[in-house]
């Protein structure tokens, strides 16, 4: 069967009532739901962002100051006020930025950035690309131990780039609209299927559901209210197998975690099905303390939703419950 996913990314935007406690069987990141509350009218400042990451910082992996695209200056300010509140939070480089902006934040001592103001932007993708290329090659050449989480990269091209970790939020929205799509754990082929009560019955799809993702052919065939678990269900897992393949591009080359940014949840807490998220990394390890370690090297994927029930299904799965 397929392993849970266990990283996710919770938005101030959607979480700051939300107990964190709630979600302690996976990797918490904590962002700053800037961008968010931008789109719904609304402001959110560095104080709010501090006072939230200090109540769950035993939660939290990282967390990441407020960043604004196209206002360097004001991005260093907020992200040093994050750390003026004692927290080591994540900056981030915006699409068009000079690489050498990272200059001055390795100056700080820190090795660990987003890249980001993708969403949203005009630049087509293939400029996007070539600017995150000459990042990673900068950063290779003046700050090998930089590393970087990725905004909202769920391009399959983007992800052959050494990310960490990047957060995906487009996972659960399939089903939303009478169609998922679910990668295949052994062949890598992503199916689509659409939730029409008939095509989950075609042979190669009722046997990819049975075997791997542990459901009938009835059971989803339709998104109705009732399934409604179920359908976050198939998505996360999808998203896991997602992760592993990600994982197994660069399985030669692990990347190794950052020394920057860490809050009191970076490690996972040991679980039942800990082991699971190993995959090819280091399955049939029973040692907890170096499972820990083999899982911490990335990249990782963390799964974003602005729906607290979704997400806390997906811990829920993470922690054997489901």
């Amino acid at each position: 069967m397929i392993p849970p996913p266990r990283n996710l990314l919770v938005s101030f935007a959607y979480y700051k009532r939300i107990d964190l406690d709630k979600l302690a069987a996976c990797r918490i990141v904590g962002d700053s739901g800037a961008y968010t509350m931008k789109k719904l009218g609304k402001v959110v400042t560095t104080r709010q962002v501090a006072g939230w990451v200090q109540k769950w910082q035993h939660r939290l992996a990282w967390a990441a100051a407020i960043d604004i695209a196209n206002d360097i200056q004001q991005t260093r300010d907020n992200w040093k006020a994050m750390c003026d509140y004692g927290f080591p939070a994540i900056s981030t480089l915006h699409v068009g930025d000079d690489p050498s902006e990272m200059d001055w934040y390795a100056d700080q001592g820190v090795d660990f950035l987003g890249l980001g103001g993708m969403a949203g932007s005009t630049i087509s993708p293939d400029v996007q690309f070539r600017w995150l290329t000459q990042v990673f090659k900068y950063a290779r050449d003046n700050h090998p131990e930089m590393r970087f989480h990725g905004w909202g990269m769920a391009r399959n091209e983007w992800l052959r780039l050494p990310f960490f970790s990047i957060d995906s939020s487009g996972w659960g929205s399939g089903y939303r609209f009478g169609r998922v799509v679910l990668r295949h754990p052994i062949t890598g082929e992503n199916i689509g299927v659409a939730l029409n009560g008939k095509a989950t019955y075609s042979p190669k799809i009722a046997e990819m559901l049975a075997e791997h993702y542990g459901v009938t052919p009835s059971m989803v065939s339709k998104s109705v209210p009732e399934n409604r678990m179920l359908m976050v269900k198939l998505s996360a897992l999808s998203a896991s197998v997602q992760e592993q393949q990600i994982r197994a591009i660069h399985r030669k080359a692990p990347v190794t975690p950052p020394k920057w940014g860490r809050l009191g949840g970076w490690d996972l807490p040991p679980g039942p099905n800990q082991h699971l998220a190993l995959g090819g990394c280091g399955a049939g390890l029973r040692e907890v303390k170096v499972m820990q370690e083999l899982h911490a090297t990335g990249p990782h994927l963390h799964l974003v939703d602005g729906h607290p029930q979704h997400i806390q299904w997906v811990a829920d799965m993470a922690e054997g419950k489901l």
